[in-house]
Order: structure tokens, then sequence, then C-alpha cells
């Protein structure tokens, strides 16, 4: 997207801001006071503090906010919005026009602009939000606020893969394209490009920002330290997953780069906090499952492995009981049934990740030393082996991609015999 168009962006959202706080305060709050005592008791109570601070004291924010909720709870968003408002422009004034302590009233403000159906309301209000983390980009509070927008966007994504068309499609100006340090929204001198345009163009573009949100909550979340805290793991590992489910998308590479670096961050982190040797060994092994995953060179396929190795070889000398070795290896390298990558999706073979029909094939095959599986042979079951159920297992196998596995100490070619139940449009019984 040009530099002129977040500067545009950028404007408009810091003009919404201003809007808010421009508004004259209130010098009572003009509420209803006939709908219980709830209300009554929080006016009283706002009353109180005006006669004993006045009208601009901070201590007006949490009462405002609490009447805010009451009204949304029921419904009531004009008045909702004017005691946020009010709040927010206490904020402003108390704290500073650029203070990231507005945040939650803006937040808040969205809501209620979404509860009434106010969707270019809220998308305008979320672009001030946006515009105001970025201005904390070094504060811990910017990484929620980053990645609630992120999931929002992907939440957008999956509607719109899924044959939807959200109005943030045009809300977002996404046909337009997205370069890759800016965030899309639509102006009315380009409105054209943003109503229609190529589908694949919008993917990318949404996909695009919603990873750069989650990355740049990585980073706030980097410089304050918070190693050890779940949601940067859960940062991280949403940037894996949107890499592998949307990153073909972007047609260059970036989907494995994206993805690679989250995980070898993860990597990273655990040995920063000194997480279980476990848990560190675990780690390196999702590396090598992602250079497995994408591997279309020999070279990638030899990096994975040595990965691999390295990962067994720490296991072999960590101290551990020999019992406990044994088994965190079989449970890793040699599982009964094996291990399809990516792990963050549901194992097609695995009884528990399945959602069977009761109709069942047993097949054998053959796991490659590079994690593919060859050699389909279906060996009989409660199903009839029909040629659609040939074709589904056959294609299945031949399509995942699987973790090597360890024979006599060594990745190597190793046979596989399990029991694969049929999805219920392929089950058909031998006496029907």
């Amino acid at each position: 997207m040009p530099l002129h168009r977040m500067r545009s962006l950028l404007a408009a959202a810091l003009a919404i801001v201003t809007l808010a706080a421009s508004s004259s305060v209130l010098p009572q709050p003009l509420l209803d006071l006939s709908s219980g005592n709830a209300e009554l008791e929080i006016v009283d109570r706002l009353a109180q503090i005006e006669a004993q601070h006045g009208p601009r004291s901070s201590e007006l924010i949490a009462p405002l906010r609490t009447l805010a909720l009451l009204y949304q709870e029921r419904g009531e968003n004009a008045l909702a919005a004017a005691a946020v408002d009010r709040a927010w422009e206490l904020v402003r004034i108390n704290h500073g026009v650029q203070s990231l302590d507005q945040a939650d009233l803006i937040r808040q403000r969205i809501e209620i602009a979404n509860g009434h159906g106010d969707l270019m309301e809220a998308w305008n209000l979320e672009q001030a939000l946006l515009v105001l983390a970025r201005r904390h980009s070094d504060d811990a509070r910017t990484v929620g606020i980053l990645h609630r927008i992120a999931d929002e966007r992907m939440s957008v994504l999956e509607r719109y893969v899924d044959g939807e068309f959200p109005p943030q499609i045009v809300l977002g100006c996404y046909y337009a394209g997205a370069g890759d340090d800016t965030i899309p929204a639509a102006s009315d001198s380009r409105f054209g490009e943003c109503t229609q345009g190529f589908r694949g163009v919008a993917i990318r573009s949404i996909l695009w920002e919603a990873q750069m949100l989650y990355s740049d909550a990585i980073k706030a979340a980097i410089a304050n330290d918070l190693y050890s805290s779940d949601e940067l793991r859960e940062l991280e590992m949403k940037l894996v997953r949107s890499s592998f489910l949307y990153g073909a998308m972007y047609e260059d590479g970036r989907d494995y780069l994206l993805g690679r670096e989250s995980l070898r961050r993860l990597a990273a982190y655990d040995a920063a906090v000194s997480a279980p040797l476990l848990a560190q060994i675990e780690a390196l092994i999702r590396i090598a499952d992602w250079d497995i995953l994408f591997s279309r060179s020999r070279n990638l396929q030899d990096a994975a492995l040595a990965t691999y190795e390295l990962a067994y070889r720490r296991l072999m000398r960590s101290g551990e009981n020999e019992a406990a070795i044994e088994a965190a290896i079989a449970d890793l390298f040699s599982p009964e049934t094996p291990v399809v990558l990516p792990t963050f999706l549901p194992n097609p073979f695995a009884s528990a990740d399945a959602k069977p029909s009761g109709e069942y094939v047993d097949i054998a095959f053959e796991v490659t030393r590079e994690g593919k599986g060859r050699n389909v042979d279906i060996r009989g079951g409660s199903a009839e082996t029909t040629r659609a159920v040939a074709r589904h297992v056959n294609q299945l196998i031949r399509r995942s991609r699987f973790r090597p596995r360890l024979v006599d100490g060594r990745f190597a070619d190793s046979p596989i015999l399990l029991r694969y139940y049929l999805p219920a449009e392929l089950a058909v019984r031998e006496d029907s």
C-alpha cells in the first residue's frame, strides 16, 4: 500500500480520537434515573464525586465505565456510548491525549458500535486503537490489543475463505492489496477498488495484516521480557498455523520462513527460561517437523533429519533413567500411530482425533526416512474395499507428511500397520 494511504489512515484515526475529546464535559450525568437500584447507585456515586472533586475528576472514569456496561447489557447503546465517551474524554484530560489508558474505553466503544450494527464506526474506532497501540509499542499492554485485533482479522479471513463476504473486506479495502508495513483502509478516493477485485489479493492482504499484527504483538512481548508468557507462545503458534493454512497464497516461500522463525523463537524462549529438557527437545523437533513438511529439496530434507538426530542425541544424553528415555523416544519417534504433520492439526489416523463412522479398514504402508507414505495395502476390515475407499486411503497416505521414525536407533523406512476409521460418506458394509 502506498505511503500516502498509510498517512491518510493515521490522520483519519487520530481525528476520531480528537473528535471524542472535543465534546464538552458534562457538568452532570445525563442519565435516566428510573431504571433500577444499580443505575441509581452509580449515578448517585457520580454526583458525589463531581460535587467533591469537580466534573473533570479521574475518579469519575471507573463508575462511568460500569454505567456503560450496565447500559450495554440492557441494549441501550446510545446511553452506553455517551457514558464511555465521557469516560474517554476524562482519561485524555487527566492522563494525556496519547495515553494508552484510553485503550480499554476505545475497545468498549467498539463493542457498543458493533452492538447496534454500526460496523463503519466500529472499524474506524479500531483504526484509532491501532494507531494508539503503535505509539506505545514498548508497552506490555499493547500485546493483548494487537493480539485481539489480529484474531479478528483471521476470523474475517476464515469466513471469507469459507464463502462468506464479511463487510470488513470493503472497510479494509483488501482488494486493493497491502504493502508489507501498512494497515489496509478504505478511502473515498479509492472506494471502487475496495468493493471488488481479485479474491487472491484480498486473502493475501488480510493474512499479511493479521500476521504483522501478531508479529508486532510478539515484538512488544519480547521487549518486555515476557519469555515465559503463555500468550507469547500462543502468538507464535498462531503465526505458524496461519502460515501453514494460508501462507501458500504468498507464492514466494514466505509461508515457510515466517513459520520457521516462530518455531525457532519458541525454542529460544524455552532455553531462555530454562524449560524442562524434554520441552526443549520437543521445540527442536517442531523445527525439524516444519522443515520436513516444507522440504522440496534433498538439502532441506537432510537438514531436517540432522535436527531430528540432534534431538535424539540430546534425549539420550538427558540423564533420565533408561525407562523414561525409552518411553520418550517411543512417544516422539516411533509411536504406534505415526505422527502426521503438522501436529497442531488433527491426525486422521488417530481414533481420538477422527470422527469415525464405525466402519474401518486395516491398512499397511511404509513411512520413508523422509516422512513420506508409500506401498499402501488395504488388508480388509469391517467396510467393503470399494474403489472410492481404496482411492481415499491411497490419497490420504500419499498426501500426508509423517514424522520420520526411529528403527533400531536410526531414522529409516518403517512399516506401519493400523486401523483406519472411514468418514461416514465412505462407510459401506459388505452386507448392504
